[in-house]
């Protein structure tokens, strides 16, 4: 999942943040990188435990024997 985010954090990165121009604005771009591939990757973790947790569901129709 971390690749995931990792590629979302960049594409997030990419479309919303400013323009480049010396080295501090690219510090400042790869800690926002950072923190969204973090957003992204525990939004990603969250839908997985959710989806696993469904899957666990019994979805065989009750029928009592008595």
């Amino acid at each position: 999942m971390f690749k995931f985010a990792f590629a979302l954090g960049i594409i997030v990165e990419w479309i919303t943040g400013p323009v480049v121009a010396s080295p501090a604005a690219f510090g400042l771009a790869a800690a926002r990188t950072l923190m969204a591939t973090l957003v992204a990757w525990m939004a990603l973790e969250a839908m997985r435990a959710v989806v696993r947790a469904v899957q666990t569901l019994d979805d065989r129709p009750s029928n009592p024997t008595s």
